[in-house]
């Protein structure tokens, strides 16, 4: 791998692929895909299942990981609670 590989790399890291887009709620998102689903089944077309039987859907937020535990614990490894209280306050 030469330079041109590493440059080629950053520019291309530099791309902001979704910069046209604004930002979509959950609800707005869903409102979407049901609309351009064209009456088939949101059910069928978009969420499938995982090998142990749970659903995997399309769109996930930061909403919907409010009552994971596992992701609670992940966060914390990440950026570990401050032992200021008030830059704790997300916990």
């Amino acid at each position: 791998m030469g330079k041109n590989f590493q440059t080629l790399n950053k520019k291309k890291m530099k791309i902001k692929l979704f910069q046209n887009f604004s930002p979509a709620s959950k609800e707005a998102w869903l409102e979407q895909a049901k609309k351009d689903l064209k009456g088939a089944d949101f059910e069928q077309q978009l969420v499938t299942q995982s090998a142990e039987g749970f659903p995997i859907y399309p769109y996930y937020s930061s909403e919907d990981t409010v009552e994971s535990q596992w992701v609670k614990a992940y966060d914390n490894r990440l950026n570990p609670p401050s032992d200021i209280p008030e830059a704790s306050a997300r916990h």
